[in-house]
């Protein structure tokens, strides 16, 4: 009897352990959601750069850090700098139809080209340039 007692004892204990485990793996479950980045933004360059191909890249950076440094943090914004000389961005370029220095910004199946206004401003008017690319992100954040 003592052995019979004992063994409900401890198949409910084992029972109550399994159960507390699995609520608290469901809990992590749910509190690690991973969501994809809202806006993306490319500048394709070449390996050989001038200064206004350089200031395009710093200025994008300063304005996202700027204007959205949580969602740069959050990953909801992400910037990537793609050299298009190099082969593994040859997807991304032959993916966004790229032929040539660009900065682009992506929100899902919605696009908007910088690169006009980026070659414009950036190294003579940084503060208008970076005004341009928050404008050009606010919408996609709504």
């Amino acid at each position: 009897m003592k052995k019979l007692i004992s063994f409900i004892v401890l198949l409910a204990l084992n029972i109550s352990l399994f159960t507390v485990n699995a609520v608290e793996s469901a809990k992590d479950d749910v509190n690690m959601v991973i969501l994809a980045p809202k806006v993306e933004l490319y500048y394709f360059h070449f390996t050989r750069r001038c200064g206004t191909c350089v200031a395009i890249e710093e200025e994008t950076q300063k304005a996202l850090s700027q204007y959205f440094p949580e969602e740069l943090k959050t990953g909801i914004i992400v910037f990537k700098s793609i050299n298009i000389d190099e082969s593994n961005s040859k997807a991304l370029v032959e993916k966004y139809k790229i032929g040539g220095q660009a900065l682009i910004v992506i929100s899902g199946s919605n696009r908007a080209d910088l690169t006009q206004q980026s070659f414009m401003y950036a190294q003579s008017n940084p503060d208008k340039f970076k005004q341009i690319v928050k404008s050009t992100i606010d919408p996609f954040l709504e």
